[in-house]
């Protein structure tokens, strides 16, 4: 199953699957069963892991530009923001490889493969 994560692109859906099985209409790989609803969340966690990669960089920058003021205070508050902004991207980083470890041990997702590119 194919996910677009794409937000701008026409085929982008924030609900991967269409229904259960046997409903008119629904392909045979977009089925909402077990597989389904982890690649789902799957898939939303890689939603949220792109807009995590946002907030990094929005909040490295702002630091980078209160260190260059030069300025003390604001130096030593930027790098208390560094500091605090690549723990938090460990940690993200650190929670997503064990999500996806399970939900591929569980479903069997290419969710890695999707998101960083086949």
């Amino acid at each position: 199953m194919a996910m677009n994560l794409n937000p701008f692109s026409d085929k982008f859906q924030l609900s991967i699957c269409d229904g259960p099985k046997g409903l008119a209409g629904v392909a045979p790989d977009k089925v909402c069963d077990f597989k389904g609803f982890m690649t789902q969340a799957q898939f939303l966690i890689n939603v949220m892991i792109m807009f995590g990669v946002l907030a990094a960089i929005v909040s490295l920058s702002y630091g980078g530009y209160l260190y260059i003021t030069g300025e003390k205070g604001k130096i030593e508050q930027a790098k208390e923001i560094f500091r605090k902004t690549g723990w938090g991207f460990l940690m993200m980083l650190t929670a997503w490889f064990i999500v996806f470890q399970l939900l591929d041990w569980l479903a069997g997702n290419e969710g890695v493969k999707t998101l960083l590119g086949k």
